[in-house]
C-alpha cells in the first residue's frame, strides 16, 4: 500500500486512506492483524498503524509457534540485486533521507515517489513480478545460524518453496508471491505448511 519516501503521510491522500479504512474494517471484529514492513514502508511507524487496529512487526520479526521458531522477513535483505540497486536502497533509506522525507509536504513526497519508482526499476532492470530473479537459499543462512526453523519472506513477488534448494535438515524456507488477482498466502496448522497461490500448480 506504501510507497517510496512517503509512508505513514501517506494517510492523508484520499484513495490510500480509503484502502486503510478497508482493511481496518477487514480485522475489527477479527483476530489481532500484523503487518511486517517492506523495502518500501520502512516510514511507516508503529503509531500510524495502530490508528487503524495493526500492529507492526518492524522489517524482521521472530517467534516461536508449537516449538518451531519462526522468523519473517521482507526479504529485500536477502535478495540478490545489483550494487547499483543496493545503493540506491541504502541511499533513501539513510537516516538524513528519512528525516528529509518525514517533514516536506505530501505532494512533494509523492512526486519523489514517482521519480524513484521508475528510477528504481532502471537500476534493478525489472519492470515486473515476470522478471524477478530467484533467491539464493544461501543467503538466508544468517537467519538459520541464529536459530530460525522456518523463515518466510516475499519481495520478488514469486511464490516458491526453497526447501529443497537450502538443504538444511529440519529448516524450511518460503517465499510468498504478490497479491494482485487473487492472494498468495502460506497456511500453518499442525507443523504442516500449504502455500497458496494462482502462479502455483497442484
Amino acid at each position: 500500500l506504501f510507497d517510496f519516501w512517503v509512508g505513514a503521510k501517506q494517510r492523508g491522500h484520499p484513495a490510500w486512506a480509503a484502502l486503510l479504512e478497508q482493511l481496518a474494517d477487514a480485522v475489527r471484529d477479527g483476530p489481532e492483524t500484523s503487518v511486517l514492513g517492506g523495502n518500501r514502508d520502512y516510514l511507516l511507524d508503529a503509531a500510524s498503524l495502530a490508528d487503524y487496529g495493526l500492529r507492526s512487526l518492524g522489517r524482521e520479526h521472530t517467534f516461536t509457534a508449537d516449538g518451531t521458531r519462526f522468523a519473517l522477513v521482507h526479504g529485500d535483505r536477502y535478495y540478490p540485486d545489483s550494487i547499483r540497486s543496493r545503493l540506491f536502497l541504502r541511499a533513501i533509506q539513510s537516516r538524513p533521507a528519512c528525516t528529509l522525507a518525514r517533514r516536506v509536504p505530501l505532494w512533494f513526497s509523492m512526486g519523489v515517489a514517482g521519480a524513484m519508482r521508475q528510477w528504481r526499476r532502471w537500476v534493478s532492470r525489472q519492470w515486473d513480478a515476470a522478471t524477478a530473479t530467484r533467491y539464493e537459499a544461501k543467503r538466508f543462512a544468517a537467519l538459520f545460524d541464529a536459530g530460525a526453523q522456518v523463515v518466510v519472506c516475499g519481495h520478488n513477488h514469486w511464490a516458491r518453496d526453497y526447501t529443497e534448494e537450502l538443504a538444511r535438515p529440519g529448516c524450511r524456507l518460503l517465499a510468498l508471491g504478490e497479491w494482485a488477482e487473487e492472494p498468495s498466502y502460506l497456511e500453518y496448522e499442525g507443523g504442516a505448511f500449504r502455500l497458496v497461490d494462482p502462479h502455483l500448480s497442484g
